[in-house]
């Protein structure tokens, strides 16, 4: 897994600042390119900002090899009006982990700010925090933090085999490892025992952590493990899970991509065991 170095401390940034530092700008989700496609980021002072129809102040997203990065928001059709390029991040994944990382958690923020603009305790207006990323309402004093939900998957082994599932609407047909929402009051180790069950009638058990990864649609936090089979025939849920199967890991379907975590988790173990 790569260590970006990101620092993510909170500035409230100067106009200087913002002049000086990099920007990545967003229409409904989806990054807007100014000039080559290759460059995600745009350096405001190369750029006409009164062209550009903004939603609110810039973001401040970290920082990586000395240089101070921003999200801004732009209204819906700013780029079809100046004739601009978008691109939706998973795109952008497949070829570039660091910028998908630092746009990942730009919308983030941005779909934050967007959803927290009122208070959800006493319905009064909201605005961003002089010192941590945070909502705070003029009202009743409430503070509204970015929202992470954590989320658990577990790559289930039975000796040379892993167990992958397709979901019911999903757009693609890869194989992957299982996944769902850790719940209230749960453990991940739980969640993983009861998802894993629930989803495809397996027990399991000896779990042993992999890695994670921020997963910006919208904002999850993905805890991925592998988990040893113990006991069950696989039964598919009739919601969630389309097909279910176990595969030798030195013949592998369609997978996800490397750049995600579920990608990551089936290769590396297989990679081992080939190896």
């Amino acid at each position: 897994m790569h260590n970006y170095k990101i620092s993510l401390d909170y500035i409230q940034a100067t106009e200087q600042q913002h002049l000086e530092g990099s920007f990545y700008f967003f229409e409904d989700g989806n990054l807007v390119i100014f000039g080559s496609s290759d460059d995600y980021f745009s350096k405001v002072d190369a750029l006409d900002i009164t062209k550009l129809d903004q939603v609110g102040s810039p973001l401040y997203i970290g920082s990586y090899s000395e240089n101070l990065y921003f999200a801004q928001e732009l209204k819906p059709g700013t780029a079809e009006r100046l004739g601009l390029e978008t691109i939706h991040l998973r795109a952008i994944g497949a070829e570039d982990e660091l910028s998908f990382a630092m746009m990942g958690r730009a919308v983030q923020l941005i779909n934050w700010r967007h959803n927290h603009r009122f208070c959800g305790k006493c319905g009064g207006d909201t605005k961003p925090s002089l010192t941590v990323h945070a909502m705070r309402c003029e009202q009743c004093d409430s503070s509204f933090y970015p929202k992470i939900m954590p989320c658990v998957m577990a790559l289930v082994v039975r000796g040379d085999e892993c167990l992958l599932a397709t979901h019911h609407g999903r757009a693609s047909s890869r194989y992957t490892a299982l996944a769902g929402f850790i719940e209230a009051g749960e453990s991940a180790e739980h969640a993983i025992y009861r998802e894993v069950l629930e989803e495809v009638g397996v027990k399991t058990g000896n779990l042993l952590y992999f890695s994670s990864q921020a997963w910006p649609f919208p904002g999850q936090l993905m805890l991925a493990f592998y988990a040893e089979y113990l006991e069950g025939e696989i039964k598919p849920d009739e919601e969630e899970i389309s097909d279910a199967r176990w595969f030798k890991l030195s013949d592998l379907p369609e997978i996800p991509p490397s750049y995600t975590i579920s990608g990551k988790l089936i290769r590396t173990l297989a990679e081992a065991k080939i190896s």
